[in-house]
């Protein structure tokens, strides 16, 4: 089938157009040669340098690393014994600015963060979870005597080592009437 290609300035009608035949695709062909390794990456991790003084929390501290080209800007990172910080700016290869996120657990400002600390991802502290209901605390078991005195004479409810739950169900010796209510888990 021959056209002319409209709107294409063309004025002269376009030779046919082979199907192929019409007979399927071809036979597959020779795999190529093996392509040439590729470079190693770098680590996402670092050890300090030098020492540093760890600022006050909000407050940043440019920190000698061995290789800062794995970080980027406003990422969370840990450093060992100092804590966790955003990541302010990497000004060359083997140094990176932080800034003291001041999480519970960081170091106190103004101490010194040894040479030879890790470095490495860290991430943001998450929101504090709901308040849980109020425990039972420890439940007693009560006997009275016969002039109606109630006293508390030993727990009705108890957690064994492994995460079991007993209770108490009479007044047996103390090394009996006790019922599993909640398997180990």
């Amino acid at each position: 089938m021959s056209a002319a290609l409209v709107g294409s300035g063309c004025c002269t009608t376009c030779p046919p157009q082979s199907s192929g035949g019409g007979g399927g695709p071809g036979p597959k062909g020779d795999k190529g040669d093996k392509g040439d390794p590729g470079i190693d990456g770098i680590d996402a991790f670092t050890l300090t340098t030098a020492q540093f003084v760890q600022p006050a929390t909000l407050d940043s501290v440019t920190v000698a690393v061995e290789n800062s080209m794995w970080v980027a800007m406003g990422q969370i990172v840990f450093v060992q014994n100092g804590g966790f910080y955003s990541v302010v700016s990497a000004p060359n290869s083997v140094s990176v600015t932080l800034v003291n996120l001041g999480y519970t657990g960081n170091a106190a400002p103004t101490s010194l963060i040894a040479s030879g600390s890790k470095v490495s991802p860290g991430g943001l502290i998450g929101p504090t979870g709901d308040t849980g209901p109020a425990g039972a605390g420890n439940l007693f078991f009560q006997s009275g005597d016969p002039n109606g005195v109630v006293t508390a004479t030993r727990p009705a409810m108890t957690y064994g080592p492994t995460g079991e739950v007993w209770i108490k169900t009479d007044a047996g010796s103390s090394n009996t009437g006790w019922v599993n209510i909640i398997a180990a888990p």
